[in-house]
C-alpha cells in the first residue's frame, strides 16, 4: 500500500509538472499554430494571382490592352490587400512605393525595395494604357514611349516579372535567418534599419 501511495504521488508529481510545462509553451504553441494559419492563407492568396495572371497572359488578343491592364492592376492589388493592407486597395500607383515602406517600417531589404519599385512602376504604366487611349499625350513622339498599347511582348514580361515579385514577398520564412523576418510585413529580407547601422 504504501509503494502505492509512492507510486500515486510521483505520478501527480510529473503529470503537474507536465501541466505545468505545457502552461509555459502555450504561448509558443499557439503562436506556432497562428503562424501555419497566416502563411497558408498567404499561400493560397498568392496562389489565386498566380492562376490570374496565367489566364490574363493566355487571353492574348481576345482582351484589350486597357483591359488586361485593368485586369491584372486589380488582381495585384486584391492580393496586395491581402498580403499586406486594404490601403493597396485605394492608394494610388504614385503612392504604392510609399506605402511598401509606411507598413514596413521602413525595414525592406534591398531585395524588397526593388520589388515594391517595380509594382509602383508597373501600376504607372497599366495607368497609362487604361486611360490615356485617344488623349494629347497618346499621339506625341515617339510613338514606342507614349502609344496606349502595349509593345510585342510587354504582356508577357509584365507577368514574368510579377511573378518573380510574388516569388520573393512569398519566399519562406524558413529560408530566412531568424534576424531578417520581418514579423510585422511578413516578409523576408535583413531590415533597412540594420544595413544603415552596419
Amino acid at each position: 500500500t504504501t509503494y502505492m501511495l509512492y507510486a500515486a504521488a510521483v505520478a501527480c508529481l510529473i503529470f503537474f509538472m507536465l501541466v505545468l510545462k505545457l502552461l509555459f509553451n502555450l504561448n509558443g504553441v499557439l503562436n506556432f499554430f497562428s503562424g501555419m494559419m497566416v502563411a497558408s492563407g498567404h499561400a493560397r492568396n498568392a496562389r489565386r494571382l498566380l492562376r490570374k495572371l496565367k489566364k490574363l497572359n493566355r487571353a492574348g488578343k481576345k482582351i484589350t490592352d486597357a483591359d488586361f491592364a485593368g485586369e491584372v492592376e486589380n488582381a495585384v492589388r486584391n492580393y496586395l490587400c491581402v498580403r499586406f493592407d486594404p490601403l493597396f486597395l485605394s492608394t494610388p500607383a504614385n503612392g504604392i512605393y510609399s506605402l511598401f515602406q509606411e507598413i514596413t517600417g521602413e525595414t525592406m531589404s534591398d531585395e524588397q525595395c526593388s520589388c515594391a519599385e517595380k509594382i509602383a512602376s508597373l501600376f504607372v504604366r497599366m495607368d497609362y494604357i487604361r486611360y490615356a487611349r485617344n488623349s494629347a499625350d497618346s499621339f506625341r513622339m515617339p510613338e514606342s514611349q507614349y502609344k496606349a498599347e502595349f509593345s510585342e511582348g510587354e504582356r508577357a514580361e509584365i507577368v514574368n516579372s510579377l511573378k518573380e515579385i510574388v516569388k520573393s514577398f512569398e519566399k519562406p520564412a524558413k529560408a530566412c535567418k531568424k534576424s531578417d523576418f520581418d514579423r510585422k510585413s511578413g516578409i523576408c529580407g535583413k531590415s533597412g534599419g540594420e544595413e544603415k547601422h552596419a
